[in-house]
């Protein structure tokens, strides 16, 4: 024992700085997950963090069961996602996806509006030209699907 450390936790404490520099993504997802769920001013007032994951409970070895339970991150363009998203941050809750999947599992994405959107996007109508249709009085099927104009609008002869 040096400095009131054990040999094991001085371990413990070289593997964690090592693979936080090595896994600097993971960490950061890691560590933001364990803020957002500790700090009320995040919003995620009843979602808690596994508890042998968890910065404020187990301290660094949190990293190391996060790392252990869920793999690091392989893509810089992937973000950790709860299935239930009234449940909490464990294993069987949580998976790695392309950051492009986020509102797949939103409230929102399930309403008519998202539906009208989805189908403009897959006729190569922005959000825009979607919204500003609707507000003229245009019908809905038909302000997802006909095209815009390929011709600029001040030089289209009506």
């Amino acid at each position: 024992m040096v400095f009131g450390i054990t040999k094991k936790e001085k371990t413990m404490l070289s593997d964690y700085t090592f693979l936080r520099k090595e896994y600097l993504r993971t960490w950061r997802v890691w560590y933001r997950m364990c803020r957002r769920c500790k700090l009320p001013q995040h919003g995620y007032v009843d979602v808690a963090v596994d508890e042998n994951w968890d910065y404020y409970t187990v301290g660094s070895a949190g990293f190391l069961n996060f790392l252990d339970d869920m793999g690091p991150m392989e893509d810089p363009g992937m973000e950790i996602i709860r299935n239930d998203a009234f449940g909490d941050y464990t294993r069987a809750n949580c998976q790695w996806q392309p950051t492009k999947n986020r509102m797949k599992g939103k409230r929102w994405n399930k309403t008519k509006a998202a539906d009208l959107l989805r189908r403009a996007k897959a006729n190569g109508i922005s959000r825009h030209t979607l919204y500003s249709r609707i507000e003229r009085g245009w019908d809905e099927d038909h302000a997802c699907s006909l095209p815009p104009s390929q011709v600029n609008y001040k030089n289209r002869i009506i």
